[in-house]
């Protein structure tokens, strides 16, 4: 990690450099995309204020010189930001400005790119119709273009499609093709995303134990990569696994860590479901009222970001709140909800990690 953060410096300052050299020549088009570079290598390091600033400024200069190919790029990092930071309706209007000019480009691996990242988008929105005919149609550019790699992506995309509609054996069909794809590329990333997607198949399943197998694989690939919301993303499975099996102290831990980790990124959904899960676990050690406020911070976030909770952290979430209101009762259920809404979100996260480092797991 250490060395990646150091290569990551280096890039920096080299870009900076050329960033210097760019504006004293005045050359618009030159400094646009170093501009770009910066924003991306400010994304890998966590810093997402610097990021969107770089990228704005090579936007409006890509907007001004015509370059619209560096338009699309910006456009589309931008969607990705605004996506990460749970603001969807902002980020489906940045790609899909993006893949208008990627279509009158007639550039098809961009095209069949931010048609996977839109159809990603409507499947967080619930649109399962839009977000299935969005894969296809990216699937079926890879195909005509050979891409492998777009090709695995779609076959992911549409495997997890599958899953959020209860077509469990499509998803893992479908899911396996993109392991086998990814394993004869070599991507590691993805091979431990298609591990996750496994998991996430099995714990549908009810087969808890062999979700866990799948998630603690993903997890270990994420901390060998050192790829943070992949990390959290694996962290927040694990912890689903372990509490459908009764196991507080390992989902606890779990959550708590992928919930600075999110907060630390910057995710907004990642932080939607770790504090939800913390909220299960309050159900499982008996505290019902930590968990109802947690619950009213989750259900605010996610009427914010105007999403859906995939079907395993829904029906853990409909579990707490039925067990936390026959627990409480109707009086008490409603001060703590009401409790939960008033934080701010910072405080919630306060809230979640006090009590995740004070609870005593039966």
């Amino acid at each position: 990690m250490f060395c990646e953060r150091a290569k990551l410096d280096v890039a920096l300052e080299w870009l900076e450099r050329a960033k210097a050299g760019w504006a004293t020549l005045a050359d618009k088009q030159g400094l646009s995309q170093v501009l770009a570079k910066i924003g991306w290598v400010y994304i890998q390091q966590g810093n997402h204020v610097a990021a969107k600033q770089h990228v704005n400024e090579s936007l409006a200069l890509a907007r001004e010189i015509g370059d619209r190919p560096g338009l699309a790029a910006a456009l589309e990092r931008l969607g990705s930001e605004a996506e990460r930071e749970g603001e969807y309706t902002a980020a489906r209007a940045l790609y899909e400005e993006g893949l208008t000019l990627r279509r009158a480009l007639g550039d098809k691996p961009g095209v069949a790119e931010t048609l996977c990242s839109l159809g990603f988008l409507a499947s967080l929105q619930g649109d399962y119709a839009a977000a299935r005919a969005l894969h296809e149609e990216g699937l079926a550019l890879d195909r005509e273009i050979g891409d492998k790699m777009g090709i695995a992506n779609s076959l992911g995309s549409l495997g997890a499609l599958a899953s959020l509609q209860d077509d469990n054996a499509a998803a893992q069909a479908l899911t396996e093709q993109w392991l086998a794809l990814r394993r004869e590329i070599g991507d590691t990333w993805r091979i431990g995303l298609s591990l996750m997607h496994l998991g996430i198949i099995a714990q549908q399943q009810e087969d808890f134990g062999k979700a866990r197998e799948f998630f603690e694989q993903a997890l270990a690939i994420g901390r060998e990569l050192g790829t943070k919301p992949f990390i959290a993303t694996a962290l927040d499975n694990l912890g689903n696994a372990a509490l459908d099996q009764n196991d507080y102290a390992t989902a606890r831990t779990s959550y708590a860590e992928g919930l600075q980790i999110s907060q630390e990124w910057g995710s907004k959904l990642g932080i939607a479901y770790a504090l939800s899960g913390l909220a299960g676990v309050g159900v499982g050690v008996g505290d019902a009222a930590h968990a109802a406020r947690l619950a009213a911070v989750v259900n605010t976030l996610f009427t914010e970001m105007g999403a859906n909770m995939e079907r395993v952290e829904q029906r853990i979430y409909d579990h707490t709140l039925t067990s936390v209101k026959a627990a409480l009762g109707a009086e008490m259920f409603a001060q703590a909800w009401e409790e939960g809404k008033r934080m701010t979100l910072e405080e919630a996260i306060a809230f979640a990690l006090a009590f995740a480092t004070d609870v005593t797991p039966d």
